[in-house]
């Protein structure tokens, strides 16, 4: 097992750092309480991370859709995730993962995790966004407009995976949890950000391929959030 501090008690104060220095799998890595400000990217397959805690281990960051480039483009959503992992057999437990750029009418599309593979598990996590939370790839097969797949899978094979989200905090605003993946959320709370807008929040947007059997199921979760009563 890899140990990450923020105090230096462990192996590794970064948690990419810790993900880089893996020569063989399958490997742990435990993530002791801290905030993580960092992009965390995995793309070896039988990795496991495990926070100390939910609410006290935190990887975070602020990229967003809106966000300016060194060639002058935007960033776009695809780009904007604070942890990406493409990878089959992942698992990650009692870990925050959070994008706060904050709400999508200024700053755009703001992923807090991009994942994408077959058998990723997430349990007792926490994922925080506004727009465009949880992307549960692979991509939709066409884009609505030129460009706006651009990013680390833009070009990758369109095979959906099978995800599970169990005992997770998800939140955001607008489509926070979208994508084309075989996904099971059980007793998951999903919380609706207030928008102030007619429509305060939608919660899923899922781009389930035509002729797959499944895409979004969800087994004893609960819908919540600090929408004003109608």
């Amino acid at each position: 097992m890899i140990t990450v501090a923020k105090d230096g008690s462990g192996d590794y104060t970064c948690v990419q750092e810790a993900i880089d220095s893996i020569t063989s799998v399958p490997e742990t890595v435990f993530i002791k309480n801290g905030i993580y400000k960092e992009r965390v990217e995995i793309h070896k397959d039988n990795i496991t991370l495990i926070g100390e805690n939910a609410d006290g281990t935190v990887i975070t960051n602020n990229y967003y859709a809106f966000m300016p480039m060194e060639d002058g483009s935007k960033r776009g959503t695809f780009r904007s995730y604070t942890f990406f992992v493409q990878a089959n057999h992942f698992n990650a437990y009692n870990i925050t993962f959070e994008n706060s750029a904050g709400f999508g009418k200024k700053v755009g599309q703001a992923i807090a995790v991009y994942a994408e593979g077959d058998d990723l598990v997430f349990k007792n996590c926490h994922m925080l966004g506004h727009q465009d939370t949880l992307f549960t790839g692979p991509l939709p097969m066409k884009e609505k407009q030129p460009g706006g797949f651009v990013g680390p899978t833009e070009f990758a094979p369109r095979i959906p995976g099978r995800q599970l989200y169990e005992d997770c905090f998800i939140s955001g605003e607008v489509d926070f949890i979208f994508g084309s993946a075989i996904c099971y959320f059980k007793n998951c709370e999903l919380y609706a950000l207030n928008r102030n807008e007619t429509i305060n929040s939608y919660y899923t947007a899922p781009s389930t391929y035509e002729g797959q059997k499944y895409g979004y199921v969800f087994e004893s979760c609960s819908f919540s959030g600090n929408c004003p009563p109608r």
